[in-house]
């Protein structure tokens, strides 16, 4: 009987030890889960683009996040060579001499340049030759020339264009569709925002303060180059220019004016040309 009551104690004991190995199963499959999640759940932010350390002059292919300032720039900062691209500056700066462009961007579309600051160049950023993407986010300052110089179907939203030489953001598309929004130009020796084209460009929601010439000028070319279409208008809306050293807003006959622009404080008795603009 005393050994029949021992096996009997010894099977139970066994069972009971089942409920915590499922425990320490469970466990295991959770913790091998955890690090070997398929492509594209939760992945740690620096799989946005490969970490870089950065040099001067550096030719700049898929995603990119950049792990370090680059500075003293002789020549161009980073060259885009791919369509596609995407450079995040990780809040670094790109800094050089007051030669070349800071970014430089010719031909490669659906590019994004993001998320830091470009100082000291000839130009700051330089987009041309049917180049098309986003620029964002970028604070360009202090460059010989132009803030944003963009031949290019770009989106350039949210950024800033100070203390430049010449004009805070010049746009000469040779296509439709280009977006000016969302940007602070001010400070600059020339114009705060710059557009001269015969194609359609949407002007929304800037602010243009302190610059040197008009805060905002919109005007067409005046003679279609060869082979382009005729003239499309500009359309603005929602911008706000203040203390500029000529007009608020400067637009051209037959752009289009979508309203609530505001303009007051600036050299031009009247603030704006061929706009509407409350104070």
């Amino acid at each position: 009987m005393t050994r029949i009551a021992k096996a009997t104690r010894g099977r139970s004991r066994w069972w009971l030890s089942v409920p915590l190995l499922a425990v320490v199963l469970g466990t295991l499959v959770l913790v091998q889960g955890a690090f070997s999640q398929p492509s594209g759940v939760r992945k740690p932010a620096s799989a946005a683009g490969r970490l870089v350390t950065p040099t001067c002059g550096a030719s700049v292919s898929g995603s990119v996040t950049l792990a370090a300032d680059l500075t003293g720039c002789t020549g161009d900062g980073l060259v885009v060579v791919a369509n596609g691209t995407v450079i995040n500056l990780n809040g670094h700066t790109i800094s050089g001499t007051g030669v070349a462009s800071g970014v430089y961007n010719i031909g490669n579309t659906s590019v994004t340049v993001k998320n830091g600051a470009i100082t000291g160049f000839a130009n700051g950023v330089s987009w041309v030759g049917g180049s098309s993407g986003t620029l964002q986010g970028l604070r360009v300052f202090d460059n010989v020339q132009i803030g944003f110089y963009i031949d290019a179907k770009v989106s350039l939203t949210g950024n800033v264009s100070t203390h430049n030489g010449a004009n805070g953001i010049h746009v000469d598309v040779h296509t439709d569709g280009a977006a000016i929004s969302g940007n602070r130009v001010l400070s600059n020796a020339g114009k705060g925002i710059f557009v001269n084209t015969q194609h359609a460009v949407s002007v929304t929601g800037n602010v243009a303060n302190g610059n040197g010439s008009d805060g905002i000028w919109l005007w067409p070319s005046s003679t279609p180059n060869p082979g382009e279409f005729s003239l499309t208008p500009i359309t603005a809306s929602g911008n706000k220019a203040y203390w500029n050293d000529k007009l608020g807003i400067n637009a051209g006959p037959g752009d289009i004016d979508l309203g609530k622009n505001l303009a007051s404080g600036n050299s031009s008795a009247h603030q704006c040309e061929n706009i509407v603009c409350s104070p």
